[in-house]
């Protein structure tokens, strides 16, 4: 019969000690300056890729010039899906934006953008 005073004594034991090492490990304060002048609490993002279906590889615009596959795992470039120096039959100097059809069969390419309003633009389109 002497466990369970021993196992409270315990579990009270490691109770209070994990209470008070989050409360001195917590002794850094906040200032507005690091939130709004040195972005140190600032989310990190990426930017510039699209996921392909199959969770496994993304694409990018390289350049403005080739669209790469590449893996998630490795970060290596699997494929060049599309590059400006395969197709002669269109004058295009570069890839302004694209994007690829649901099944990931077909690319839409825009190039020679011309801006309008604010994000309102003309351009060529190329499947």
């Amino acid at each position: 019969m002497k466990i369970k005073p021993l196992l409270f004594k315990f579990i009270a034991f490691v109770f209070l000690f994990l209470q008070f090492s989050f409360l001195y490990s917590q002794t850094k304060t906040i200032s507005l300056e690091e939130i709004y002048r040195n972005n140190t609490f600032r989310q990190r993002s990426v930017q510039g890729i699209r996921s392909m279906n199959d969770g496994l590889h993304y694409t990018t615009l390289e350049e403005g010039q080739h669209i790469v596959k590449y893996s998630y795992q490795t970060g290596r470039a699997v494929d060049t899906l599309l590059s400006l120096h395969w197709n002669q039959q269109y004058y295009i100097t570069s890839i302004f934006d694209y994007e690829l059809s649901s099944d990931e069969k077909k690319i839409v390419v825009s190039t020679n953008v011309m801006s309008i309003y604010r994000h309102s633009y003309l351009a060529d389109f190329y499947v």
